[in-house]
């Protein structure tokens, strides 16, 4: 991770805002049916960190249940696999997390602002931190493409993988996955 990068995000009414330190392990655009779903477009796109680089106060209602929900702020949306969190004033997604892999968390990209540095840059140190950043947070892959709506042009030479690729390359977090189902399924 790199100390030295760091960004800012918040949701639509800036009721929710955060920080991330040092760079994604992850952006790729997700065409799920349930992230379309969820963002009411074609594909979310998401990048991957560890829990310990994200800095906000919706931290604490990560892995809370609406009753144990520290505040009502957030609308959180549960499945047998996976959580997300909305702003329960103006709607925006805040944050997935998969319960399998709890210390991982994905936020959707559009809510982070990554703005160019003030022109007060005499070495030129903070517009080369910008460009990095910049790159950092581009899409590396396009997944679940098996599952891509139908009216969506072909967007990108990205790395593209159907969701039996997907399953197939993650085969240990998709057997995680399918563990954690069947065992709550019985619940």
């Amino acid at each position: 991770m790199s100390s030295d990068l760091q960004c800012s995000g918040r949701c639509a009414c800036g009721r929710h805002r955060f920080t991330v330190h040092g760079s994604p392990t992850n952006v790729a655009n997700c065409h799920c049916a349930q992230c379309r779903m969820h963002s009411g477009m074609p594909f979310s796109t998401w990048f991957t960190i560890e829990a310990d680089q994200y800095s906000g106060e919706l931290k604490q209602e990560i892995g809370q249940s609406i009753e144990k929900s520290q505040t009502r702020d957030v609308i959180i949306h549960s499945t047998t696999l996976s959580e997300r969190l909305f702003c329960a004033k103006c709607g925006t997604p805040l944050l997935m997390r998969y319960y399998v892999t709890p210390k991982t968390l994905h936020v959707p990209l559009g809510i982070v602002d990554i703005a160019p540095p003030s022109s007060d840059d005499p070495d030129g140190s903070a517009m080369e931190r910008y460009g990095k950043l910049k790159r950092s947070f581009l899409p590396r892959q396009d997944i679940w493409v098996s599952s891509r709506a139908w009216y969506l042009p072909p967007i990108s030479d990205m790395e593209k993988q159907t969701r039996e690729q997907y399953e197939e390359d993650d085969a240990d977090f998709m057997a995680l996955c399918h563990k954690w189902q069947t065992e709550h399924e019985k619940q």
